[in-house]
């Protein structure tokens, strides 16, 4: 397909731009954010019901959010940019499946398995006919009244936050419909007509913060791991915080004024730290 010929949206901004380059490369495949939907118990279902339901509900949530129907043009360029495809076809963009046990203790090495293979997918396959997102449903053998929704998307459309939104735009959309419903006939839905969102950097100035006047010894013993290699293969594994628990973080958080990522990467660079050589004086990353 002549992607080329797709209507043109807007370039790129800076921080987009960084993680269309690292899908390119292979160094960033994608993010995902998995959420689990449980239905009223009186609800009949069955399992066509529920694929229709998640259907029409997506097609619901392409119409409010015109990120999911863009997909970026020129990746390996300077000047990559935003293209709007003209139809979605949602049997391609959506899959169904049943998982085979749910009852692992202490933890869901299943459910980790799906998502690891997820990670290490990029949107290579059939560019310029496929959203640069997928939406996985799991359900369990006979189950009707719940599932967990896993979505997957390209860096460059959104963060963590906006597949919190898509998950709150998809509970919404299927609350609007019942057993009672049509069914839906087609699942090649038409893109919306409406404008993309500017980019962070046409929406905030950012401003770099002043260099300290305080130098960084030269001489501080720095590690940085082995030299990236192509493939870049993710491993995956969950944590189960309780709902309790993350409040109290997050408060936590706000009490001393820092955020939950700044929180986070603390830590994670505390662990780092005990796993590195002794002689470890300082490490540089990326925060996602």
């Amino acid at each position: 397909m002549n992607t080329h010929a797709l209507e043109i949206l807007r370039p790129l901004g800076k921080l987009e731009q960084f993680s269309s380059a690292r899908h390119h490369l292979g160094f960033y495949n994608n993010v995902g954010v998995s959420a689990h939907y449980t239905a009223p118990q009186e609800q009949e279902a069955c399992d066509s019901s529920i694929r229709d339901h998640v259907f029409r509900a997506v097609a619901v949530v392409i119409q409010e959010h015109a990120i999911l129907s863009a997909i970026p043009i020129d990746e390996d360029t300077p000047s990559p940019y935003f293209a709007r495809l003209p139809t979605i076809n949602l049997s391609r963009a959506v899959s169904f499946v049943t998982r085979v046990d749910a009852s692992e203790p202490g933890g869901d090495g299943e459910l980790d398995s799906l998502l690891e293979r997820e990670h290490n997918t990029n949107f290579n396959a059939d560019y310029g006919s496929l959203p640069f997102w997928r939406l996985v449903i799991v359900q369990m053998v006979g189950v009707f009244t719940e599932f967990t929704a896993c979505f997957i998307f390209h860096h460059a459309l959104a963060d963590g936050v906006s597949g919190l939104v898509f998950h709150k735009s998809l509970q919404a959309a299927l609350n609007k419909f019942d057993r009672t419903s049509k069914s839906m006939s087609q699942t090649i839905i038409t893109s919306p007509n409406i404008p993309l969102l500017p980019s962070l950097e046409t929406l905030h100035p950012l401003p770099i913060p002043p260099r300290s006047e305080t130098p960084v010894p030269p001489t501080l013993e720095e590690w940085t791991g082995q030299k990236i290699a192509l493939p870049c293969i993710t491993r995956f594994k969950h944590l189960s915080i309780s709902a309790t628990k993350s409040k109290a973080f997050l408060t936590a958080c706000k009490e001393n004024n820092t955020t939950l990522t700044s929180a986070l990467s603390a830590l994670i660079a505390i662990h780092l730290f005990a796993l590195t050589p002794q002689t470890t004086q300082t490490l540089t990353c990326v925060i996602p």
